[in-house]
């Protein structure tokens, strides 16, 4: 908390340093393009962290979060965005179960394994591109049509936002317009982040808490560990180890391809 304080101290002085010529180095505008641009990487990031509670090495994400990109445009392109998001996810963990029939089921290295699915994913997205979006209107074989994204909503009280049909105050955005050194800056900032904010960004970061309590607070999350840290004790009390760990991958494929799917419907919208 300290460190992030320090960081947006750091940015109002060279903002003010730099008027008129830097106005928006903080800005409701800046923090809602970097939470937008963030969440793929912090999907990504989760799902390496529950391969590697398992003990797997997931080297092949770039390539699962590619699969997810084009299922998820295809699946928002045909049964909407959020389908798009499931989609996309469905995607991604495909390509996580791919990962662990080869690194669990048949004991291939978890390098070669990784970087094999990201050189397979770009062609195989590519062929299906050229099948499916080349004939459509605004498709082709390197991207797809536009797609619809999930909506959105501004907080209540902080932001703006509608509350039983009542529009509530901006308080963010009031402080923001005051000109104040650093309570300006530091409430534009607050108010990029809880306005206009996506339902997939609020899943995206619900799933942070969600996946501690799983790993750290749940039987399911003990064997996991225990799986990847211990095998052959976690065997020895009746896991099915294999099983186990090739959940935990599939899990983590899930998780990139939602990162690739949120590219492709909330910051691009196209694949």
């Amino acid at each position: 908390m300290l460190a992030a304080l320090g960081l947006v101290l750091a940015l109002s002085v060279t903002q003010e340093l730099a008027r008129p010529e830097t106005t928006d180095l903080i800005s409701a505008g800046t923090a809602e393009s970097t939470l937008r641009r963030a969440v793929p990487i912090l999907l990504a990031g989760l799902g390496g962290i529950w391969a590697e509670r398992a003990g797997v090495v997931n080297i092949g994400l770039e390539g699962m979060m590619i699969l997810g990109t084009w299922f998820g445009a295809w699946g928002a392109l045909e049964f909407g965005p959020w389908w798009g998001m499931a989609i996309g996810a469905a995607g991604g963990a495909a390509g996580g179960l791919l990962h662990a029939v080869a690194t669990v089921g048949f004991g291939v290295d978890h390098i070669i394994s990784g970087v094999a699915i990201n050189i397979l994913a770009p062609a195989l997205t590519r062929f299906l591109s050229r099948e499916v979006f080349a004939d459509r209107p605004g498709g082709g074989i390197t991207q797809s049509p536009r797609v619809e994204s999930v909506s959105s909503v501004d907080l209540p009280f902080v932001s703006g936002g509608d509350l039983l049909g009542w529009t509530t105050p901006d308080l963010f955005g009031w402080a923001a317009d005051r000109g104040w050194f650093l309570v300006s800056d530091l409430s534009a900032l607050l108010s990029g982040i809880t306005s206009s904010l996506s339902w997939a960004t609020v899943l995206a970061l619900a799933l942070v808490p969600a996946s501690v309590i799983v790993l750290w607070r749940t039987r399911l999350g003990l064997r996991i560990r225990s799986a990847g840290e211990h095998p052959v004790a976690a065997d020895s009390l009746g896991i099915n180890v294999y099983r186990v760990k090739a959940l935990a991958v599939v899990v983590s494929g899930g998780l990139a391809g939602f990162g690739g799917a949120f590219i492709a419907i909330e910051q691009t919208g196209i694949y």
